[in-house]
């Protein structure tokens, strides 16, 4: 959520339109910010681009961005940071370590 946060409210600050609101414009913004999550595990930059994804008093607005690993990053700290001693802890109560993790999955 932290991503699709970032999307509409960016999407927002540039053309007026709260893409929250709408629920298809809001499922469509979750598949790409999904399909942006899966893209940035390989690469360091993931392109987003939603053609027609609102209207506006001009017309049809589009949502054409990019999304590094950084930035990307940096929006999820937090997540991350809050997620660090719940994992800890399970990994305390199963008696394992760090190095016993080859991967780790995000959903």
């Amino acid at each position: 959520n932290a991503v699709i946060d970032y999307l509409a409210a960016q999407f927002k600050s540039d053309n007026g339109v709260d893409l929250k609101s709408d629920k298809l414009a809001l499922q469509r913004l979750k598949d790409a910010a999904e399909s942006a999550k899966k893209t940035l595990s390989s690469a360091t930059e993931a392109q987003i681009d939603l053609p027609f994804i609102a209207s506006g008093e001009q017309g049809p607005l589009h949502l054409q961005t990019s999304l590094s690993r950084a930035k990307f990053n940096e929006i999820t700290a937090s997540l991350v940071k809050k997620a660090e001693q719940p994992v800890l802890n399970a990994l305390k109560d199963a008696g394992l370590s760090f190095s016993h993790i080859d991967e780790v999955i995000l959903n």
